[in-house]
């Protein structure tokens, strides 16, 4: 059967309504009332529609009597599609996406997709799941709960902390030791930590889909785990830049962390350096992390508070700038007077 004006059933843009979708099964049942047709189609059944191809076990199709335009003006209006609703392990691809699910409702006039049922979307660099999954025009949106979050895994981003010479070259002797060894080198190179893989936890996810970068926005208590990083806020943005790399079989796509941007009640966690701010901004190709509104950066015995603080990757300093009208508008840096660190609220 083909049906008219449902171009990527409705979650390719409105440009892709006018296409025709092509629909294969088994068996089909018409069902016919004063409003509407309701057309069933069972087995095995196959959907392409513009740039989308879906397969499931069972499509139901509902569509209005008249509301469309016929090719034949000599002929009645033909029925416009309403909805469609899409049962029995739903799989669909889009633009080298793939979803699936146990059940997916269309609605071509919104253009979007419902997904319930174990739904799981992946783009092709990781598979993300939750409790419901929306497909729209250029972007998808999980939702998790505050049980299960929403968890994503992100290229792994280099350390943008810094780790004591000292204590890590003096950790790797201890090391040693214990197994054995006589005499141990000391590396003055050894400052940073591995990269490990890049974890994002939140209750909501929206990933935005462009030609060369991808935005995921998370909302609604954001946790992430990375190389020598822990942040905790409501919100979070991230910018993926696409790249191109080179494996055994040819070039395959990836993409690299370009930016985060993480907002309200932020916290940070970098071994012994801790910060608190509304904004941070982590740049991993320049390797800062810039905070703002209200920042203060604890580290050992000293607290550090400004308008705006920029950290370096690497170095322990950090750049402090007041703000005229916060305060008397100046930079402050506290040094306690007796031995021990001083208290870190909400960590």
């Amino acid at each position: 059967m083909i049906l008219l004006n449902t171009g990527a059933l409705g979650i390719g843009g409105p440009s892709q309504l006018s296409e025709e979708t092509l629909v294969l099964a088994d068996t089909i049942m018409v069902q016919e009332d004063p409003l509407q047709y309701v057309f069933i189609f069972k087995g095995q059944v196959e959907v392409l529609s513009g740039g989308l191809a879906q397969q499931s076990e069972m499509l139901t199709v509902y569509s209005r009597k008249g509301a469309g335009k016929s090719r034949d003006k000599a002929q009645d209006p033909v029925a416009e599609v309403t909805q469609m609703v899409a049962e029995g392990s739903v799989r669909i691809e889009r633009d080298g996406q793939q979803a699936r699910a146990e059940k997916v409702c269309y609605d071509p006039l919104r253009e979007t997709a419902e997904l319930t049922g174990t739904p799981e979307f992946s783009d092709g660099d990781s598979t993300i799941s939750g409790d419901r999954i929306d497909l729209q025009p250029g972007s998808v949106v999980i939702y998790g709960n505050p049980e299960k979050p929403v968890i994503v895994e992100l290229p792994s981003i280099e350390d943008l902390g810094y780790v004591d010479k000292k204590a890590a070259t003096e950790s790797a002797e201890s090391d040693a030791l214990l197994q054995g060894a006589d005499q141990v080198e000391s590396d003055p190179e050894l400052t940073f930590a591995q990269p490990v893989p890049t974890f994002v936890r939140s209750r909501r996810v929206e990933i935005r889909h462009g030609s060369e970068n991808q935005e995921i926005d998370f909302r609604d208590n954001v946790h992430v785990t990375g190389t020598n990083l822990e942040v905790h806020a409501e919100r979070m943005e991230v910018l993926l830049r696409k790249t191109k790399g080179l494996n055994g079989s040819g070039f395959v796509r990836g993409s690299q962390v370009e930016q985060i941007i993480a907002r309200d009640a932020v916290r940070i966690n970098q071994g012994a350096r801790k910060a608190l701010c509304g904004t941070a901004e982590l740049i991993p190709s320049v390797g800062e992390v810039i905070l703002t509104e209200n920042a203060r950066v604890f580290d050992g015995n000293s607290l550090i508070e400004g308008h705006r603080i920029v950290l370096n990757k690497g170095k322990r300093l950090a750049r402090v700038e007041g703000r005229a009208g916060e305060g008397d508008g100046r930079a402050r840096i506290t040094i306690p007077p007796s031995e021990g660190d001083i208290s870190i609220p909400g960590f």
